[in-house]
Formats: C-alpha cells, sequence, structure tokens
C-alpha cells in the first residue's frame, strides 16, 4: 500500500489524476484489509473516480468559459508574436 502512495505521490507533478488513482487503490487495499472484497471494489471506485473527473471537468469548461471580444471592438486583434498587454506585465 506504501508503495502505491509512493509511486502515486512520484507522479503527480505529472497529473492529478494519478494521485486520486493511487489514493484510491490505496484506499481500496486498506478496506480489503477489513473485509471487503477488494477485486469488485477497486474498478467500481476508478470507474467513479473517472466520472467525477468528467463531470469536474464539463462543468469548469461551462462556468468559466473565456469569452472572445466581438468583431470590432477594442483589443479583437491579434498580437504580435513578442508584444504583451499592459495588463499581463502589471498582473
Amino acid at each position: 500500500m506504501f508503495v502505491i502512495l509512493t509511486v502515486a505521490l512520484w507522479l503527480r507533478p505529472l497529473s492529478h489524476a494519478y494521485w486520486a488513482a493511487g489514493v484510491t487503490t490505496a484506499l481500496s487495499l486498506l478496506l480489503g484489509c477489513f473485509g471487503q472484497d477488494v477485486v469488485s471494489l477497486l474498478p467500481t471506485r476508478l470507474a467513479a473516480t473517472a466520472v467525477g473527473a468528467t463531470l469536474f471537468v464539463a462543468a469548469a469548461w461551462w462556468l468559466l468559459s473565456v469569452q472572445r471580444p466581438k468583431r470590432g471592438q477594442v483589443g479583437g486583434g491579434r498580437a504580435e508574436p513578442g508584444q504583451v498587454s499592459v495588463g499581463r506585465v502589471l498582473a
């Protein structure tokens, strides 16, 4: 169980999904020590994690959509390579 957590912690900088899968696997193994069926529990937990991640991304995409300026508005053009907006410099 500690090997799984160590590998998940090592892979965490690459993607948070590795950490979530590692913790889920460790919790399934821990519950196996208390008499629950690990073989049937692990796929269910990993599927629930995947569904939760998908719903999270869909909700974030819907709520935090990026608004683009309409044609003719100031700032609607693309910046040339090397140009930085004043807002980004001051932020």
